[in-house]
């Protein structure tokens, strides 16, 4: 087992050296032959999505685990191509974790060594978005009687991702905005009306959803299951918030209502215990579940991310039938057939590092058997996907495009940090992952 983990170490190390420097890594991503299916190259100075706050991560934490060895200088070479990108694009508008300030932020805590370096940095940082966030929330209030936009409250864009932040800050301010926050998801937890029907309050009216495509599909509107954007990420920000500060009886009891409600709309099939991304309106009210193709294993949708918030849920409300359900979730993906995974190459967010990462925390939490056969199928699919043809070893699969990437969410950084995450590294805390909220 020594010898394999030296391996891996090894290995992850080798394609983390070819990310060393800023400009050669952003030359290669930007590249015109590097292109996306949503358009244009995936690369943005300033964002954990596709730019240099994923690279400040992924060094400070292998500075983490192997402090003598300088990736905290490579980390502070990232972090002044990012500080001299935000000084040239001027004041940040976008609060959110994945695209905005409070992932600039995320990535400056990160590479900080618990706050005794880039303190004045880090404070001005976070008091733009405490700011910024108190002013939102006031508006967000009073928005919410006929449903809600993902990108308001979600983990990606919204007020989840950016309330999962702030729970890593100690200060007064940092905690009463923290308040506000959850104020705004627990009021989700209020019924509301839509075409004199009530409904939960998490619905998502049709001019609210993403895509075109999703518009057509869902005249009336849909609600939306998954982690990365709907109610399991509602549940995992709210179970952590309660077991960090417990007691709070209103909070456990919409944590409770939204994870039985998310319960009640699992299926059956493909091996077990499965969900679907969005129910429809009327899917919703007519109180049916209609079989669809649309089910996935991965960490955005389907039965990995919601899983792990059914077992946050369970950890914070301290009830076992949670646990239990969760466990059912993660054996009935064990048991289907790969393709039935629907998940797309090695990345995080879509792919087998997310789902991997979440058994890593399930595995360190139950130490449960189970997870370590899991967790050993997984790590050997990643691997199966590199090639050195790529330059920097993995690309993100949007279908048969392959394309080089490098942020947390789907490029090579994420999976780096993950299959790293298999191995217990001189008991270090891992962190990295709390901004995907499976912890």
């Amino acid at each position: 087992m020594k010898q394999q983990n030296d391996e891996l170490i090894n290995f992850c190390k080798e394609i983390a050296n070819k990310l060393k420097r800023p400009d050669e890594v952003k030359k290669i991503v930007t590249d015109s032959n590097n292109k996306s299916i949503l358009g244009g190259t995936p690369w943005e100075d300033t964002t954990l999505t596709a730019g240099y706050p994923s690279l400040v991560v992924l060094f400070s934490e292998l500075d983490n685990w192997f402090p003598s060895e300088g990736w905290d200088e490579i980390a502070h070479e990232h972090l002044l191509a990012l500080q001299n990108s935000m000084m040239s694009s001027g004041f940040y508008q976008d609060i959110s974790l994945f695209s905005g300030l409070t992932g600039i932020a995320f990535s400056v805590r990160s590479a900080s060594k618990n706050e005794t370096r880039y303190t004045e940095f880090l404070e001005n940082i976070d008091q733009m978005i405490i700011t910024m966030v108190d002013e939102y929330c006031n508006d967000l209030l009073n928005k919410q009687n006929q449903g809600i936009s993902p990108l308001w409250v979600d983990v990606i864009s919204g007020l989840s991702g950016v309330g999962r932040y702030l729970l890593q800050v100690e200060n007064k301010a940092a905690s009463q905005v923290q308040e506000k926050i959850e104020k705004c998801l627990i009021l989700m937890g209020n019924t509301i009306e839509i075409n004199s029907t009530n409904a939960v309050g998490w619905y998502v009216p049709n001019e609210y959803l993403f895509t075109d495509k999703d518009k057509e599909q869902y005249p009336d509107g849909v609600f939306n299951l998954g982690m990365a954007h709907g109610v399991a990420g509602f549940i995992s920000y709210l179970s952590l918030s309660l077991i960090k500060n417990p007691n709070d009886k209103e909070k456990k009891k919409t944590i409770e209502y939204m994870c039985d409600w998310l319960i009640n709309k699992s299926e059956y099939r493909n091996y077990g215990l499965c969900w679907s991304s969005m129910i429809s309106y009327e899917e919703e009210i007519n109180s049916i579940n209609l079989t669809s193709n649309d089910t996935r294993d991965a960490w955005c949708y389907g039965s990995a991310g919601i899983g792990r918030a059914i077992y946050l849920a369970g950890k914070a409300t301290e009830r076992e039938d949670y646990f239990d359900k969760s466990k059912e979730a993660f054996q009935a993906i064990y048991n289907r057939n790969l393709n039935e995974w629907r998940l797309e190459g090695p990345s995080f967010c879509h792919g087998y590092s997310g789902l991997l990462q979440i058994i890593n925390r399930m595995l360190n939490d139950t130490n449960d058997e189970f997870y370590v056969s899991f967790q050993e199928k997984l790590v050997k699919l990643i691997l199966e996907k590199y090639s050195e043809k790529y330059p920097f070893g993995f690309v993100d699969e949007e279908g048969t495009n392959k394309v080089t990437k490098i942020g947390l969410i789907d490029g090579v950084t994420g999976i780096l940090l993950t299959l790293l995450s298999t191995i217990e590294l001189q008991n270090q805390e891992i962190t990295w992952d709390y901004l995907f909220l499976i912890d």
